[in-house]
């Protein structure tokens, strides 16, 4: 009899990766989300909020008496705790609700942090402005300011100076993602680290290299994996992160860890259960070979793991993220999608379109990604890709400079 897995949530590739298992798949999914390939991968689909857990609960009860349940699983964030409830509350294999709803909360994920271990980031939840500049004064340094339920470097700010703390409480409060958490600004390079675990056995798949816009917002413009790093800190970060997940009982499915480096140092910013965004998976399946997807949903249905298949040794993606200007014209996107080495380039940009601040991830206008013998030749090649695209803008401000930060 074959295998029965419930989806929850997700992009094109957790339906269509999990239907390529020996197994029928139920998808539950948001009806903006759904698209042609979902519906071609699904044996069925039910279309509502699974965030809204009782009534995810009740149907996946119903389907489950007439078409058994061997496993649930989600790789999207909105869609994690969902999947675990039903997991557990039901009996069937999943990722357990601890790991997952802890590493959601960023506040939860401090408190276990400061428990375990002192080298961590100084922080502080904040009911108030004056709170903040509290805290500020504490730390006689930058902080960043962050939502607790936020994702996406939505509501993140950094503070430096006392008059930037009504500015970011108000940016951060608007989300109404949770109570609001200030940290220690760590000052060095970024990282993210790529892990799948099984059976509560974590294997690091890589390391990536991360590059952002800076302050105030941080929003990542471009990713190259495997990072180059030294061997000795290397080793730091991975048992750095492998601790971390121990700590977190994290059991079954990827994990996607960001840290900073500080004087050669890892210190864990925070973790998800999921893997990274930004198509980190897909950078990670082409050079490990590992789909995250298939291999956590095979081990959640007992199935054998499919085979690693490397396509390249090293992959990166550069963003589109031009900001306060208006597009005038684009060209040269069929010559920078035919530079060697690009898997694919996406341009959202179009004529006529006005673009605000970069200030948060989905204000990005598409990417170019690539892979090539290294991750430093596949940085090059979506450089030299970037480069062909053409792209005549203007302020939307006269006081405004309009920069492709790519």
């Amino acid at each position: 009899m074959r295998k029965h897995l419930l989806v929850i949530g997700g992009n094109d590739s957790s339906a269509v990766q999990a239907s390529q298992l020996d197994a029928d798949v139920t998808l539950f999914q948001l009806r903006r989300f759904l698209t042609p390939a979902q519906l071609d991968a699904a044996r069925r689909v039910l279309v509502f909020d699974f965030e809204n857990i009782d009534e995810t609960l009740t149907l996946a009860r119903c389907i489950h008496s007439m078409h058994r349940f061997d496993a649930v699983a989600s790789f999207w964030e909105r869609a994690l705790l969902p999947a675990a409830v039903v997991g557990e509350a039901m009996g069937i294999n999943a990722n357990p609700v601890y790991p997952v709803r802890t590493s959601r909360d960023k506040i939860a994920m401090r408190e276990l942090l400061a428990a375990r271990t002192s080298n961590t980031v100084k922080f502080k939840v904040c009911s108030s402005p004056a709170e903040l500049g509290r805290f500020l004064a504490e730390i006689g340094g930058p902080i960043v300011l962050k939502p607790a339920n936020g994702s996406g470097s939505v509501g993140v700010s950094l503070v430096a100076r006392s008059n930037e703390l009504d500015a970011a409480w108000k940016w951060a409060s608007a989300t109404g993602l949770g109570p609001l958490m200030a940290e220690a600004y760590v000052d060095g390079p970024e990282y993210s680290v790529e892990t799948l675990s099984v059976g509560g056995k974590h294997r690091i798949l890589g390391i990536t290299e991360k590059f952002t816009n800076g302050a105030p917002h941080f929003i990542e413009i471009g990713h190259r994996f495997p990072a180059e790093l030294p061997e000795a800190i290397e080793r730091k970060i991975h048992d750095v992160v492998t601790e971390l997940l121990d700590w977190l009982h994290h059991q079954v499915g990827p994990a996607h860890t960001e840290i900073r480096l500080a004087d050669g140092t890892p210190l864990i910013i925070e973790t998800h259960t999921r893997f990274g965004g930004d198509q980190i998976w897909e950078m990670v399946e082409l050079v490990s070979g590992v789909s995250l997807t298939r291999a956590t949903c095979s081990f959640l249905l007992g199935l054998a793991l499919p085979a690693a298949e490397p396509a390249a040794g090293g992959a990166a993606i550069r963003f589109l993220a031009y900001e306060m200007c208006e597009i005038v014209a684009v060209s040269g996107v069929e010559q920078a999608r035919a530079h060697p080495g690009i898997v694919r380039l996406d341009c959202k940009l179009r004529n006529g379109t006005t673009l605000g601040p970069l200030d948060q991830s989905k204000a990005r206008q598409g990417y170019v990604l690539a892979a090539a013998a290294t991750g430093g030749q596949a940085w090059d090649a979506a450089t030299q890709a970037l480069a062909k695209l053409q792209v005549v803008h203007t302020p939307v401000k006269q006081q405004s400079v309009c920069e492709c930060t790519t």
